[in-house]
């Protein structure tokens, strides 16, 4: 008999409790409910407009500061996942403004955009380093100058400290109308860009000049 007592109290305690949540979850009409996911909290208000349609904010604020807001048109009793910024919020509504239901169901993943390193231009083929030259006596320099004003003194100058070596000119353009002669005893060799790159084995060694 006392079991029984005892079970038809916890019975009803039960019941009370579970009431007691309830009536703590429900809304009064027209108020809007808050929902917190991590540092994240949001917020669904209903304003009543005339007809069936109804519009519905959604607020998404981290430390009492908003920091997103979405607003579309519902119907009366509406459900549904909603996109708002970064945040997927279920709300769910009955009649025309009362808010039942709404939390953050979702929290979408930061993307991050990863530059391809690879180069789009085709690959230089590599050509290895000759062995150093032992002498300059009796070789023969290429020298471009590549539009470095430099250049044209370094190559009478090198003419004339190594009489016994040879010396090729190149100015800078690719064609005899870009062409700078320079003339030296004993003569420097002027020769086109287009013409070196035909043959560059006549040379033994190269200077280019950097004038960009």
């Amino acid at each position: 008999m006392r079991r029984k007592y005892l079970v038809s109290i916890c019975a009803v305690l039960v019941t009370l409790l579970m009431s007691t949540m309830l009536t703590a979850a429900s809304p009064a009409a027209g108020s809007s409910v808050q929902a917190e996911n991590s540092a994240a909290v949001a917020e669904a208000k209903v304003n009543k407009l005339s007809g069936d349609q109804n519009e519905l904010i959604i607020t998404i604020s981290i430390n009492g500061e908003v920091v997103v807001e979405g607003r579309r048109m519902i119907g009366n009793n509406s459900a549904g996942e909603y996109i708002v910024g970064d945040y997927k919020v279920y709300v769910r509504t009955s009649g025309n403004d009362k808010v039942d239901a709404c939390y953050i169901s979702q929290i979408k993943k930061p993307t991050f955009q990863v530059l391809n390193p690879r180069e789009s231009r085709a690959p230089i083929d590599a050509v290895g380093i000759s062995e150093r030259l032992d002498t300059l006596d009796g070789k023969t320099i290429a020298i471009w100058a590549n539009y470095d004003p430099t250049m044209a003194p370094t190559a009478v100058a090198l003419q004339a400290a190594l009489p016994n070596t040879k010396i090729i000119w190149m100015a800078g353009g690719s064609s005899s109308a870009n062409q700078v002669p320079v003339q030296q005893e004993p003569p420097i060799i002027n020769m086109v860009q287009r013409e070196f790159d035909a043959d560059p084995t006549i040379a033994d060694a190269i200077l280019v000049g950097n004038g960009f």
